[in-house]
């Protein structure tokens, strides 16, 4: 297999988004309610929902919402003002994207692709956040290219690690130049498929294509399935039936783990940090996708202990809160 260039490792990742806070807000209004620049119109107008129902008489928020004069393509600015709205609110409705990123901080995702207006560490954390809540475990495995408006800068194929780190210096070893390269994410490529045995019963493994991109299942249908990136490249290791489920069930365990820590910086990677020790191989080989069911099973009992652990200590501390008082 020849080596794969910065596309062919591209994650299928599907939707587009907005990063608020860390959280993912699904935006795309082809399969869903509201697209990127309703979102943000809406929390415009929710900043002067009160004042509008009562000067124009309307009952709900939502009669607010569908009301003609907030038409971003009618954008009457001396009624606006009547009803509190600044200028820079009034810009906001009629170029709702940007003033979603500049002045609401928001970060726009589509696919693999992220528009952001600034890249400090708190960009950063925000944009994993809400990457691994859009994607799931997904992302993590997955390069992302990033536009920095205020600077105008691209920085391509960025491995979610890198962007983990919090740390914008990591990220900008990812740099291009920018007017040279403006429409890099509009490129693609076909996937590709990889020789692959089937662990359960021999057969082939052929790639298909499904409504969350490619994957690979039994030519036999035994059941067996598997992972693929938009190259075609799979994702760890294929594993029979028994170890589909094992692998189920760890990540169901480890998950708790860190997600009961989610308020500690890059509480995920640290996880797998202390997993990678416990498992006493390499972090970049802990991932339940490469293990086998021996280590599967131990990652198991290893999270089942951390988490009565856990339990335990939260006990203590509610009993001798009790005492106290």
């Amino acid at each position: 297999m020849n080596s794969m260039n910065w596309m062919e490792k591209w994650a299928q990742l599907r939707g587009e988004w907005w990063i608020i806070d860390g959280q993912a807000q699904f935006a795309d209004a082809d399969t869903g309610e509201l697209g990127h620049d309703a979102y943000v119109i809406q929390s415009i107008i929710a900043e002067h929902s009160d004042e509008i129902m009562e000067a124009l008489g309307l009952n709900s928020q939502e009669d607010v919402f569908d009301y003609q004069l907030f038409d971003p393509t009618i954008v009457d600015k001396e009624k606006l003002h009547l009803l509190g709205f600044s200028d820079e609110e009034i810009t906001g409705l009629k170029y709702p994207r940007e003033y979603g990123m500049e002045k609401l901080g928001w970060k726009r995702v589509a696919g693999p692709n992220i528009e952001t207006q600034t890249l400090s560490s708190a960009d950063l954390k925000d944009i994993a956040n809400g990457l691994y809540d859009a994607y799931d475990e997904e992302a993590t495995n997955a390069e992302f290219n990033l536009e920095v408006r205020g600077t105008k800068s691209l920085y391509q194929a960025v491995p979610f690690a890198v962007i983990e780190t919090e740390d914008p210096m990591r990220v900008r070893e990812y740099g291009l130049k920018y007017a040279s390269t403006r429409n890099w994410y509009k490129q693609a490529q076909e996937a590709q498929e990889w020789d692959l045995n089937c662990p359960e019963c021999g057969g082939k493994l052929r790639l298909r294509s499904g409504d969350w991109g490619p994957y690979y299942s039994c030519e036999n249908r035994c059941g067996v399935t598997h992972g693929a990136f938009k190259s075609g490249k799979p994702r760890g290791v294929p594993g029979d039936l028994e170890t589909i489920a094992l692998r189920k069930a760890a990540h169901e365990k480890f998950d708790q783990l860190w997600k009961m820590n989610s308020h500690i910086p890059n509480a995920r990677t640290k996880a797998y940090e202390w997993l990678a020790r416990k498992m006493n191989c390499p972090i970049s080989e802990c991932h339940m996708a490469k293990f086998n069911k021996e280590q599967l099973r131990r990652v198991i009992g290893i999270s089942n202990w951390a988490l009565e652990q856990y339990k335990k200590r939260e006990e203590e501390k509610k009993t001798q809160l009790e005492l106290d008082l």
